[in-house]
């Protein structure tokens, strides 16, 4: 049977007052959510779902909450799934429920976890919600450290989850779970228990209740420790890419196929640079047919298939970029360098220079970030009574696809300021009543 009920009791330290501050630093950071923009919760209502839950609560973000009920423990799966339903109703947050009859039985974590994210991306791409908040936490990262290490993963296994991962973010991957309990006692938050989660007959089970534990008897700091250090392991593979991709290298067909196990070999050679199995498969498949000319995309490089083979290059749009762009300061972007200075806006010539965007300063609330283009963005191009999507702005002014991917924009409270470097947003536009005028000039 379910379990609903408060934290376990104990004495509140301070710290758990604190937690709030510290989600919300960190998430500005390092710019996991926006202000304003409407997230979706994977909730299971859960202890660690619910304090999440509250969080964006206190935080006033916008968002929805998705929850599927698998019905694998019969009445204990319906009562979770009703208590998610009553919290939603409690404080008005619009739930998408999903009831998926499984059976028990070989590989069913597996099938549960393939169930719930199509539904999770469906709900996304339905409702327009800019990402997927899942309540994993520094104790879940050290289980997944230890699970792929177990199962004789590579460094990217023991780097364990990322805080973002295409439309997956993970807020609270740097709280230990002692310090979510701490605040929902604090906070008297209420949750429905998984008794599944006791259980030690799954992999990853027998490591949070048995190994885990033994660990932190050595050092109760353990899952702390292993956030921090799975920052570096991530780190250094992104830097160790980024070191191989600063000269383009191929990799013959011949040279390929005159392996004895030739798509091993190539999936050693190719899968840190992001490409994942499928794509490698489809390379494979595609040089053996003789297929040259697709282009293929992957976390840290672009790959092209060439009649001579495979050729593997570094390629700027795969940085994830989302940063604070400072005045005065010079930025470098795959289509040149970006020059933002403060200006006096009464300059008659200023605007004749062809290498350059205006934008009035004061119409600029909070802080301008430069980001990648934001799937289906809209904005006001000057000229225009209405909006249009960025893709559809460029597309018309014959910008190809390998430019669009190579595009920056600079955002603003949620609203697109300009496209770099081809327009400003008639909202940000100088007028008469412009005093300071923001500068971006372009240099190839």
């Amino acid at each position: 049977m379910g379990k609903r009920g408060l934290a376990i009791i104990m004495p509140i330290p301070n710290s758990a007052f604190a937690l709030f501050h510290k989600f919300k630093k960190y998430n500005e950071l390092h710019g996991l959510f926006n202000e304003g923009e409407t997230v979706l919760l994977a909730c299971s209502g859960g202890i660690d779902s619910m304090v999440l839950f509250h969080l964006l609560l206190q935080l006033k973000q916008p968002f929805a909450v998705a929850h599927v009920n698998y019905q694998l423990r019969g009445k204990e799966s319906d009562d979770n799934h009703e208590f998610v339903k009553a919290c939603c109703i409690k404080y008005q947050i619009k739930l998408h429920d999903l009831i998926a009859a499984l059976q028990n039985g070989p590989g069913i974590q597996e099938k549960a976890r393939n169930v719930r994210y199509r539904f999770f991306e469906a709900v996304l791409r339905e409702n327009n919600y800019s990402k997927l908040l899942t309540a994993h936490h520094a104790d879940d990262q050290l289980e997944t450290m230890l699970y792929n290490l177990a199962r004789g993963s590579g460094l990217k296994g023991i780097g364990g989850m990322k805080l973002k991962s295409n439309w997956i973010t993970r807020p609270l991957l740097f709280v230990a779970k002692e310090k979510i309990i701490e605040f929902a006692n604090a906070n008297q938050i209420e949750f429905s228990a998984d008794s599944s989660n006791e259980k030690t007959d799954y992999s990853r089970n027998l490591i949070r209740n048995k190994v885990i534990p033994i660990l932190n008897s050595i050092n109760s700091q353990l899952s702390s420790h292993a956030f921090f250090t799975s920052q570096i392991v991530q780190n250094s593979i992104y830097e160790l890419a980024t070191r191989r991709l600063s000269v383009p290298f191929k990799l013959l067909k011949e040279e390929i196929l005159r392996q004895p196990y030739p798509f091993e070999w190539i999936n050693q050679k190719l899968s840190d640079f992001g490409f994942s199995r499928s794509q490698l498969e489809s390379i494979f498949e595609l040089l053996k047919n003789n297929k040259s000319g697709k282009i293929f995309q992957g976390k840290l490089a672009k790959l092209i298939l060439t009649k001579s083979g495979i050729l593997v290059c570094g390629n700027y749009s795969s940085i994830p970029i989302r940063r604070l762009v400072s005045i005065p300061e010079t930025i470098e972007t795959p289509l040149g360098n970006f020059e933002f200075s403060l200006i006096d806006s009464l300059d008659d010539n200023l605007y004749k220079h062809e290498q350059a965007l205006f934008l009035d300063i004061d119409k600029i609330q909070g802080s301008l970030y430069l980001t990648k283009i934001p799937p289906g963005m809209r904005f006001k191009p000057p000229g225009l009574k209405g909006s249009k999507k960025v893709n559809d702005y460029l597309s018309d002014k014959g910008i190809s696809i390998l430019e669009k991917e190579n595009t920056y924009c600079l955002v603003n409270e949620n609203k697109l300021v300009a496209i770099l470097p081809y327009v400003v947003s008639t909202e940000f536009l100088p007028d008469v009543n412009t005093e300071f005028v923001l500068s971006i000039a372009y240099k190839y």
